[in-house]
């Protein structure tokens, strides 16, 4: 028999008490500004959706800290409840957990596919009425399409670093989104090892500043779940892109098209690829197939930045028109920093479905050596980016 509780029925003052729960997010560690004392927040969240602050103090945050993954199952049981000072409060939350090296926390099987919770997400379009509130901050839903390197910086309160990644939402508008100092070293490098796969991100408790318009940046308090298993991501995710297979005589390479581009090409609109998404049903695309192959299209397409040795070079479609051979030889190659017009055009078929008979081989060291590498970072700054995510939500072409 199950003796476990939901969060709900779990009281201040309470003991001898177990809930199955959630690790929804967990903060970076902080100081306290009138002491010395280190502490950690956690959110839990049960199988009702119900929510409860974590936290862990000084040596705990070493020794339980890396014993709480973020997403993951586990059975707690009796650690201190008690209420929340209200001047310390946030996300409305008002009882808190203190999980100490006493605390009970067995991890238990994942079982399933969906964290049961949903966030407020601020529209991009709305974020100027927060910008440079001190006390005010925004969450996010976004998919990341860029990453640049991370530089240092001086300024009044010492030296840091950041690094700066370009994120795009539903709405279709990129920003620029920032990262500080142990943000970089986590979240950021996750992200960077995960851009082969445009991640999710959900981001809480961001700063807006204004930068070329309006830019967000990461507080003390922020967090940043990487492709979180919720419902929202999960839709953005499969609306936002679709790859295909762009090959010629040489060869073929895998590239990505967002927003109209992709409407365009492939006759779906957002719209539709939503509703196949919400009956579970894979979006017919034979007919696409095949009026696809019978066609041919110059495209001018840009490297997508490869990161930790990953030996697949992946492109970013900027701009394609159907063509023919004659058209397409005659045309000037666009000399813009990681970018150019292919000089013969390119049938489109896609990745699973591929004809045995088309002439494919491996191209991919072909069409690396047209690029200068050294201009990547360029490539993907965010001055450069907004011209190519021109999105709306769109499932992946598989």
């Amino acid at each position: 028999m199950d003796d476990c509780l939901s969060i709900e029925e779990i009281l201040p003052g309470m003991k001898s008490w177990s809930a199955k729960i959630i690790v929804q997010e967990k903060r970076q560690p902080a100081t306290a500004s009138a002491s010395p004392t280190r502490y950690q927040k956690l959110i839990f969240v049960d199988a009702k959706g119900s929510q409860v602050e974590g936290i862990l103090f000084n040596h705990a945050i070493q020794v339980m800290g890396p014993r709480l993954t973020v997403f993951k199952r586990y059975k707690i049981s009796n650690a201190e409840v008690r209420l929340i000072d209200e001047k310390y409060r946030t996300d409305g939350l008002t009882t808190q957990w203190v999980i100490s090296t006493k605390t009970v926390v067995e991890e238990l099987p994942d079982d399933t596919d969906m964290m049961p919770t949903r966030f407020s997400y601020t529209m991009f379009k709305d974020l100027a009425q927060f910008m440079e509130q001190k006390n005010q901050f925004v969450d996010i839903l976004a998919v990341v399409i860029s990453v640049l390197p991370v530089t240092s910086f001086t300024n009044e309160f010492g030296t840091g670093r950041v690094q700066k990644f370009v994120v795009i939402n539903e709405e279709k508008l990129p920003l620029q989104l920032s990262l500080f100092n142990e943000f970089i070293d986590n979240e950021g490098q996750k992200i960077a090892e995960n851009m082969n796969n445009f991640p999710v991100i959900v981001c809480r408790r961001l700063k807006v500043k204004p930068f070329n318009g309006i830019a967000l940046s990461t507080r003390k308090d922020s967090t940043i779940l990487i492709d979180p298993p919720i419902q929202e991501a999960m839709l953005l995710k499969n609306w936002c892109r679709f790859d295909v297979i762009l090959s010629d005589k040489s060869g073929r390479v895998t590239a990505t098209l967002f927003g109209d581009l992709a409407e365009k090409l492939l006759t779906y609109s957002a719209l539709d690829a939503m509703q196949y998404f919400h009956k579970n049903i894979e979006l017919p695309l034979m007919h696409v197939h095949e009026a696809l192959r019978a066609k041919e299209f110059a495209v001018q397409i840009q490297p997508a930045a490869s990161h930790y040795g990953d030996p697949q070079q992946r492109y970013t479609i900027l701009h394609y028109y159907e063509s023919n051979f004659a058209e397409a030889s005659t045309q000037q190659t666009i000399e813009s920093p990681g970018s150019f017009l292919l000089e013969s055009p390119l049938q489109i078929p896609t990745a699973e479905t591929q004809d045995a008979q088309s002439p494919i081989t491996s191209v991919q060291i072909n069409l690396a050596s047209k690029f200068d590498e050294a201009a990547t970072p360029q490539a993907n700054s965010p001055e450069t980016s907004p011209e190519l995510i021109s999105a709306s939500k769109k499932p992946k072409l598989a």
